[in-house]
Parts: C-alpha cells; sequence; structure tokens
C-alpha cells in the first residue's frame, strides 16, 4: 500500500491534468447531448441522446472522485511516510575484473578455419565449430493425385439467425395494415413501415411499439402524429441498435377528427442485436 500512495504522490501532476481533461471532454459532450435532445424529432433519438447525456455525467462525476482522492493521498498521507519511501533504490554495480595480473583465463575462440584466426593470445586454445546437421522434412504423398486437378465448390455462407416468432395480424383489414415487415419476421437495428392507414373521418395515425426494452409498455415508434393518410405507402420508421433482443409488437392507430379510435393493426415481430 506504501509503494500505491508513493506512486500517487509522485504522479499526482499527470493524473490531475488526466482528470482535467476527463472533465473537460465529458461537460462539452453533456452540453452537445443536451442539445441534441432539445432537437431530437423521434422519440428514439431523445433516447439515445440522454443516455450518452448521463454516461457523460458519470464520467465527470468519476473524474472528480480520482482528482478528490489524489488530493487527499498529497495532503494528509503524505506527510505521515517515512522519507525513505520516497528514495530510488540504488542500482546494483557492474562487476570488474583485474585483469592487469595476467591471471585472467584467456577467452576461447570458436571457429571452423584455423589458418583465418588471427590470435591475440599465442597461447589461446582453440575450438571447432560445431558442424550443422541438415533436417530433411517429411513429404506428403497425395493418396489421390487426381485429386489436385478438382475444382473447390465455395462452401454455403451460414444463414442469419432469426427469432421464432409468432405472426399475428390484430385489427387488420384493407383499410389499416402493415404490409412490411410482415408479422413474424425477425429484424436488426431498425426497420421501415410500409402499409395503409386510410378511414373515414380521417385526423392523424400514430405508430407504437412495446417489448422488453419497454418493459412491455407501449411507447411511441415515431415522435408525434401523422396529419396525411397513407394509401399502400411508407408509414414510419424506427431504429433499435441499442435495444434489447426479444419479441415486440408494432400497433397503428388511426384516430378520427372526432378524437375516436377509428381502427388499430398490430404485428408481432422480433429484434435480433
Amino acid at each position: 500500500m506504501e509503494q500505491l500512495y508513493v506512486f500517487v504522490i509522485r504522479y499526482a501532476p499527470w493524473i490531475l491534468g488526466g482528470c482535467i481533461g476527463l472533465f473537460i471532454w465529458s461537460f462539452v459532450r453533456m452540453i452537445l447531448r443536451q442539445r441534441d435532445i432539445r432537437t431530437a424529432y423521434y422519440y428514439l433519438e431523445r433516447d439515445k441522446a440522454a443516455r450518452a447525456r448521463d454516461g457523460a455525467l458519470w464520467m465527470m462525476v468519476l473524474a472528480m472522485l480520482i482528482a478528490g482522492l489524489v488530493l487527499f493521498v498529497n495532503m494528509r498521507i503524505a506527510p505521515a511516510l517515512p522519507a525513505s519511501a520516497f528514495e530510488r533504490p540504488t542500482p546494483t554495480p557492474k562487476p570488474t575484473f583485474d585483469l592487469s595480473s595476467g591471471a585472467a583465463e584467456p577467452a576461447r575462440v570458436i571457429t571452423d578455419d584455423p589458418e583465418a584466426l588471427v590470435l591475440i593470445n599465442p597461447d589461446l586454445p582453440l575450438v571447432p565449430f560445431p558442424t550443422a546437421t541438415a533436417v530433411i522434412a517429411p513429404t506428403a504423398t497425395l493418396r489421390n493425385p487426381s485429386s489436385a486437378n478438382q475444382v473447390l465448390r465455395p462452401q454455403a455462407q451460414p444463414t442469419r439467425p432469426t427469432l421464432d416468432v409468432e405472426p399475428i395480424y390484430d385489427g387488420c383489414d384493407e383499410n389499416i395494415n402493415i404490409e412490411q415487415p410482415p408479422s413474424g419476421e425477425t429484424v436488426a437495428e431498425g426497420v421501415s413501415l410500409f402499409g395503409r392507414a386510410v378511414a373515414d373521418n380521417f385526423d392523424y395515425y400514430i405508430i407504437q411499439v412495446r417489448g422488453p426494452e419497454t418493459s412491455n409498455l407501449w411507447v411511441d415508434l415515431i415522435d408525434g402524429t401523422v396529419n396525411s393518410a397513407v394509401e399502400n405507402g411508407f408509414l414510419g420508421s424506427g431504429r433499435f441498435a441499442e435495444w434489447r433482443t426479444g419479441i415486440y409488437q408494432i400497433e397503428l392507430s388511426i384516430i378520427d377528427q372526432e378524437g375516436n379510435a377509428a381502427g388499430s393493426c398490430r404485428i408481432q415481430i422480433g429484434i435480433l442485436n
């Protein structure tokens, strides 16, 4: 533990500088994400920006905790540590040899050509260079030589995994339906909805979703309402890149100009991330 304190005290300026940089970066990120929350059009975009803002806030708290811990060690613990704790270890001296007496044993020279040797000491013994032995790698024999001319066929790519989703079409008819994606399909990251939303005395329609990510509560898939009827066209889209894998239900609801429900269509899909 004493070594840890010494490390913190010795590198306190660098640690504090890193904490200040992390705090400033997280603060700027929090301000940017807060702006995204105010300008986001879709519910999913606001939710993603809110998560990023909360993450930046936690990083600011972490930077302040680390800086506070470093200041506490320097102000309270450092004065109580002995002076010997801050002394750097003495390097081990290298051994020296006195060769002036001539008692040192002469070095051996390894060579495979005695004639090319330049003798520094006439009494220098010669050690023959070891002869290398070649190692022959084993060879393999094809059992069927004609197989070398065979054409290798590409293997089939594995199919993308899917969830076992039971398709449902609750309340769907010729005036209100979701044709794409079909009920029972598995999607990932996002989905675009195509279908039909028309009714007498039409006012607007909404699209909602529920499942594991929403605690099985209905939330808006698209932010706000759509005030124009759709006949066999694009209804809306949503992104599920950070949603939990599971089975979800999507509901398209039409409201008439008197504020009453004019019909709804509910399908079931799987989200696999």
